[in-house]
């Protein structure tokens, strides 16, 4: 009897028992059948659970005398296993943003961070630079761990941003976990903002008292609606206001003109003319501003130059007519500045005729001997100045003699003449 136990723990597999025939011996069975090769003996008895155990019998009839035996022997396999799961965690990140913000306003990010993989996901963490145009209270590089995620598990969180600049702006939302694993998302924003722009268009040089209107624009020049607009016009003390239209509102206490509008589309413009009186000579200026909700603001300033010009006048008249040939008359030119500035270079010619001869003059003169009296220039007549010149002539041929004085400036280069005649008669 061969008995084959398993007193292990796991199964033995490919049990096997193998034995000789001894000599002298002459096997007459065995059970269970043995595999014989020659006197080779082998049970192939499989698997041996633990603890099992199986009996193999052999009957075997001697052939000869003494000492008889047998060594078997038994092999099997030991078998140990085990089982590893790969998994493979992965990262995924979105972002739901609106299309367009406008300036001033929050913009609210919600970002959806996931893991798609079959692993859990360590050291998740968030992480965006803040572009230009966006502005968050805690700087520009932000930074927020989540941790460890879940295989499947998806987290919500919502980015709060304030628009600070109009144009389109990327934001870009990196998320980064252990063993390399990254993910990005991009999405663009355009950021809204009204934008006003204002001008005036105008003369850039006045007279004193002239009058001058003036087209002031308007125009929103933004991606947005533009509210509550408010367009002042701050005037120079050296005009004063005339008029204007569009229910402008002039305010004497601060010397400005006030528009106001509800509302200005993108893209829309408008002109409002201003109407103003020169009353101070110099340098002026016409300051525009422009305002807004959303701290909306845009200035313009025209400069324009007030000149308070000469304005020479001058008379001519004699104190006798007629006269006697042989006598006298007397020539007043009174030549007056009814300007509001200073002229200069004045000149002033006397033609007499044949009929009169010129005896003296008053101030400095000369005479070329054919009735051209030329007095000396006046440097400067002053505003609301005046000069006066008087020359005495003589009577030598009867008739009608017609004296012309000519008077030239710096401020009016083109000679203007004036004329009086006196009547010269012959006592018969």
């Amino acid at each position: 009897m061969i008995q084959v136990q398993n007193v292990g723990v796991v199964e033995a597999a490919d049990v096997q028992i193998h034995d000789r025939i001894p000599a002298g011996m002459t096997l007459i069975e065995s059970t269970p059948q043995a595999q014989r090769n020659g006197d080779h003996l082998v049970w192939q008895l499989g698997a041996l659970e633990p603890g099992g155990e199986r009996t193999v019998s052999l009957q075997l009839v001697p052939d000869v005398e003494g000492e008889l035996g047998s060594v078997a022997r038994v092999s099997f396999e030991a078998a140990a296993s085990v089982r590893t799961v790969s998994t493979r965690p992965a990262l995924k990140v979105t972002q739901r943003a609106p299309a367009q913000v406008l300036i001033g306003q929050q913009l609210e990010i919600e970002l959806e961070v996931s893991n798609p993989g079959t692993g859990a996901a360590t050291g998740v963490t968030l992480q965006t630079d803040v572009p230009e145009g966006l502005e968050h209270p805690k700087g520009r590089q932000l930074d927020n761990l989540i941790g460890t995620l879940g295989p499947g598990e998806v987290r919500r969180q919502v980015l709060r941003l304030r628009a600070t600049a109009p144009g389109q702006v990327n934001s870009e939302i990196r998320i980064t976990g252990d063993d390399g694993l990254s993910a990005i998302d991009t999405t663009a924003i355009q950021i809204i903002a009204p934008e006003l722009a204002i001008e005036v268009e105008g003369p850039t040089r006045r007279y004193l008292e002239r009058q001058a209107t003036y087209q002031i624009h308007l125009a929103n020049v933004g991606s947005a609606d533009a509210t509550n607009v408010e367009i002042i016009a701050y005037l120079d003390r050296g005009f004063s206001f005339v008029g204007t239209e569009f229910q402008g509102q002039y305010d004497p206490n601060r010397h400005a003109v006030y528009w106001s509008l509800a509302e200005l589309p993108p893209e829309a413009r408008g002109a409002v003319p201003l109407t103003l009186l020169p009353i101070e000579a110099g340098e002026r200026a016409i300051r525009l501003e422009a305002r807004g909700d959303l701290n909306l603001v845009s200035r313009h300033e025209k400069k324009v130059t007030v000149d308070a010009p000469a304005e020479l006048t001058f008379s001519i008249t004699d104190d006798a007519d007629p006269i006697e040939i042989g006598s006298t008359a007397t020539y007043e030119i009174r030549i007056l500045n009814r300007g509001a500035r200073e002229d200069g270079d004045v000149n002033l010619k006397v033609q007499l005729p044949d009929g009169l001869e010129l005896v003296s003059s008053e101030t400095d003169a000369s005479t070329d001997g054919q009735g051209l009296v030329v007095f000396a220039p006046h440097a400067v007549i002053p505003a609301k100045g005046e000069v006066v010149h008087r020359i005495r002539v003589k009577g030598t041929k009867p008739g009608t003699q017609i004296v012309k004085a000519i008077v030239t400036s710096s401020q009016a280069p083109t000679a203007v003449t004036k004329e009086e005649s006196t009547t010269v008669y012959a006592d018969n």
